[in-house]
């Protein structure tokens, strides 16, 4: 039994769907969005030398963050059932958007956050009556809260060496890896832990004199869910 608990995927023709649908979703809302998202107060640290969200609405950015959401829900089309598509195409959207803008200014904005958990909530329900069962609404809840645990417990015993945003992040990212399964949900996980020390050490050693240097941990979460959604392919 595979981590989808025995659910398949359906191949390239969905892939290739949801992936067009996440890149027209991805390429025409991340404009209107990084137009209209405001910027920090002015009093809160760090807020002075980040780069302005507005600063990012130019096309390379657009279509990387395109990019990342059109491969991310490819791979949800070839390798996950109908039932599972919404939360993932959530991850896709949102998460990719969420992740690029972080990776551009390591700030993860909570007026798209906030909007980003209730699509999820809205996904799981979607799921649930495409067929998904309670056992895919469970999954979301156990993945959710054990991602933004987790992720609580590092930004606390860490004296805030990740920003609490990070810690938003996991319970949006732990709901769409919980509800591809167990096994991948745990795969997700390592591997954004992993590909996230990876980064981390590179930008010590890149900024060596600035130990203070802040560090978007958003990306590796978001690559981690990725690369832990292809581990299904081991169980086919």
């Amino acid at each position: 039994m595979s981590g989808t608990d025995g659910l398949t995927g359906t191949g390239w023709a969905a892939a290739a769907w949801l992936a067009a649908i996440a890149a027209v979703l991805t390429a025409v809302g991340s404009g209107w969005v990084l137009r209209n998202v405001p910027e920090p107060s002015a009093d809160m640290l760090g807020a002075e030398e980040k780069r302005v969200y507005l600063d990012l609405v130019r096309p390379t950015f657009v279509l990387g963050v395109t990019g990342v959401s059109v491969a991310i829900a490819g791979v949800t089309g070839w390798l996950l059932p109908p039932a599972l598509w919404p939360p993932w195409l959530v991850l896709a959207t949102f998460g990719a958007l969420l992740a690029g803008i972080d990776a551009a200014t390591t700030w993860l904005p909570n007026t798209l956050m906030y909007p980003a958990w209730a699509a999820m909530v809205v996904a799981a329900g979607v799921s649930v009556a495409l067929g998904g069962g309670p056992t895919v609404l469970l999954r979301m809840a156990v993945g959710s809260a054990t991602w933004g645990v987790l992720f609580w417990l590092t930004w606390w015993v860490s004296r805030r060496q990740i920003g609490f945003g990070d810690v938003r992040l996991g319970f949006l990212l732990g709901a769409a890896a919980g509800a591809a399964g167990w096994q991948t949900a745990y795969a997700c996980l390592l591997l954004g832990t992993v590909v996230g020390a990876g980064w981390g050490l590179a930008g010590q050693i890149r900024h060596r004199h600035n130990a203070r240097q802040p560090f978007a941990y958003g990306p590796s979460l978001l690559i981690g869910c990725g690369l832990g959604l292809l581990t299904l392919l081991w169980s086919r």
